[in-house]
């Protein structure tokens, strides 16, 4: 609603905020704000920008964990997660308060302010009674921040170029896959915390990594993150144009009692894509990453290597792409499990073609 305040708009429903928070070569939004509630929204105060709201949102169980009983149940499979969460039997008296309070929602505070090229943000979140469904109480507070610095040139490189360098940091329910995130199916999956658990299309492994829509909220009190991201392009005269992004998250569990190994994780992923005309409406796109992480003294790592001739078809109001993609990835995680004796890798070559537009 407009006009109700000197400056700014009144919303209230279900939104998501800070969309634009989003390094689109990874497909990673580092904030992920989402949910019902209200708030204030491009509030001016001088030069500045002020947004204010207040979110709740709500945690999605699987059905295989639908209940105390099911969990235990399946306890034989879900054993390496029970270990590592030091969970405990619940009484059977406790048991229907422990399945009630499964979706209890979080309640997020937020505040941005923007001047000039700087946006700083905070989030304060609560969530009653977080209990997990062997009866573990997790982290019923938390809170994040996140420092965004937006630049009109390739880190000082002067020219057709952009550049932005963002540091986040939180405790308590403000860390792993919530640091700068609501409850939300993208936040449960998108690279966080390796102790959240991690999506795979597996029965076999699934139970094993966990269930990322159960853990998202499984916090403990003292638990910290932090995060940095360096992102942007630069595009030459010619048009040659260089975009890399390199992204990292340490995670300290809060668990460190439990070994030197245990009470730690972290990744990084970096990568660049480049973009090479040969004609008017045809390119050439690249593509190179890695991406590494590091759980209980164990590390993981995947590579890639993108070919991508594209058709660009514009009307000077919308462009569409069709490309067609060649992928190769050494030692894939598409063929096995690393470190795993009875299902090697091996390398892998995949193959596309896809199509988009935008206006």
């Amino acid at each position: 609603m407009d006009g109700v305040l000197p400056t700014g708009k009144l919303w209230g429903g279900k939104r998501k905020i800070g969309e634009e928070n989003y390094i689109f070569m990874t497909d990673f939004f580092y904030t992920d704000l989402e949910g019902y509630g209200a708030g204030i929204q491009d509030y001016e105060i001088g030069d500045a920008f002020l947004d204010v709201a207040y979110i709740f949102s709500e945690r999605n169980i699987s059905d295989s964990n639908d209940s105390y009983d099911d969990f235990i149940t399946n306890a034989s499979t879900q054993s390496s997660v029970i270990s590592a969460q030091n969970t405990r039997l619940v009484p059977e008296n406790q048991r229907a308060y422990v399945n009630d309070n499964q979706n209890n929602p979080m309640h997020t505070f937020h505040v941005s302010y923007t001047l000039g090229a700087l946006t700083l943000q905070g989030n304060y979140k609560y969530l009653p009674d977080n209990f997990d469904l062997a009866g573990k109480e997790w982290a019923e507070y938390g809170y994040d921040a996140t420092a965004i610095y937006h630049m009109l040139d390739f880190f000082g490189l002067k020219g057709n170029a952009f550049s932005y360098a963002i540091l986040q940091a939180g405790e308590g329910l403000g860390s792993g896959n919530l640091l700068g995130g609501t409850i939300t199916d993208y936040a449960a999956l998108r690279p966080g915390s390796l102790t959240q658990g991690y999506k795979v299309n597996d029965d076999n492994y699934g139970p094993i990594f966990g269930d990322p829509y159960y853990l998202i909220t499984h916090r403990e009190e003292d638990a910290k993150s932090v995060r940095a991201l360096l992102w942007g392009g630069y595009t030459m005269d010619n048009g040659i144009g260089f975009f890399p992004s390199v992204q990292a998250q340490y995670n300290d569990e809060g668990t460190n009692d439990e070994g030197d190994d245990a009470g730690y994780n972290y990744w990084v992923s970096v990568m660049m894509r480049n973009i090479f005309p040969v004609k008017d409406n045809f390119i050439v796109q690249t593509e190179v990453g890695y991406y590494e992480n590091v759980q209980n003294g164990g590390h993981w790592h995947q590579s890639k290597f993108t070919v991508a001739p594209t058709y660009v078809l514009s009307d000077g109001l919308s462009t569409a792409e069709i490309r067609f993609t060649a992928t190769y990835l050494p030692l894939s995680w598409t063929t096995g499990e690393e470190g795993n004796n009875r299902i090697p890798l091996k390398d892998d070559i995949v193959f596309g073609i896809q199509a988009d537009a935008y206006w």
